[in-house]
């Protein structure tokens, strides 16, 4: 269960595999059959390996990315900010896989909140950084195509920043998928109510009180509260 992470820093307890599933889009498709939801949005489509993958007729999912590899079916060529601005439909599923940085997740989580239906799933990937490396801010090994960055490594960012505050501040009914030692991890949310949160206090400086959070001091803790509030994936 414990691994060693780059040099001379803490000690973490990494999580381990605990699902016979495979891939995102195995326990996307599985939480669809479960509920039977019938509409999925997915935000950072990339090569497209999971969007062309969900059991949905192409008519029920759209997706959201400024610069895709994969460009067939209903990809919307818009930055997810741009995107929520401008959205009028309500979705079942939403893939949160954009760009891997705190700022940006922010943004997607809550704006997913408010077209999300009743008793809809938010999905996050990238929540379980192999390494102190990983978990930068920008990766080491990186390159911009048409103005959007593109990573050259294993690359989650500081999207587990996020995930921890949400533990911090709000309830939810979540899973956590570990696919296998090394593979970053995908959170399954819903059932979300808002518990706590500093009166008077404006979203950059929430962002600020993110972005403190350290690999070194704070992803054990963040690890604790996965191991003792997620349901176990079935």
């Amino acid at each position: 269960m414990t691994n060693n992470i780059d040099n001379n820093t803490t000690e973490i307890n990494y999580l381990t595999n605990n699902t016979p599933l495979k891939a995102r889009h195995e326990v996307i498709n599985k939480i669809i059959d479960k509920t039977n939801h019938t509409s999925y949005l997915e935000i950072g489509v990339e090569n497209g390996f999971t969007f062309k993958r969900i059991n949905l007729d192409d008519s029920n999912k759209v997706g959201v990315d400024p610069d895709p590899t994969y460009k067939e079916g209903n990809i919307i060529l818009k930055t997810s900010d741009d995107f929520f601005i401008e959205n009028k439909q309500v979705f079942d599923v939403i893939f949160i896989d954009g760009m891997h940085q705190v700022e940006y997740v922010y943004n997607d989580f809550f704006n997913a909140l408010s077209c999300l239906s009743k008793n809809g799933s938010i999905i996050i990937d990238d929540v379980l950084p192999a390494c102190e490396r990983e978990q930068y801010k920008i990766p080491k090994k990186h390159f911009y195509s048409n103005g959007v960055l593109k990573y050259g490594e294993p690359w989650t960012g500081d999207v587990w920043k996020f995930i921890y505050f949400l533990f911090l501040h709000y309830n939810f009914d979540s899973t956590v998928y570990v696919f296998t030692n090394n593979y970053r991890g995908i959170i399954h949310i819903c059932n979300v109510e808002e518990i706590t949160i500093i009166p008077n206090i404006s979203k950059n400086d929430i962002i600020k009180i993110i972005n403190n959070y350290d690999f070194n001091t704070d992803y054990n803790k963040y690890l604790e509260l996965i191991h003792n509030t997620c349901k176990i994936p079935i």
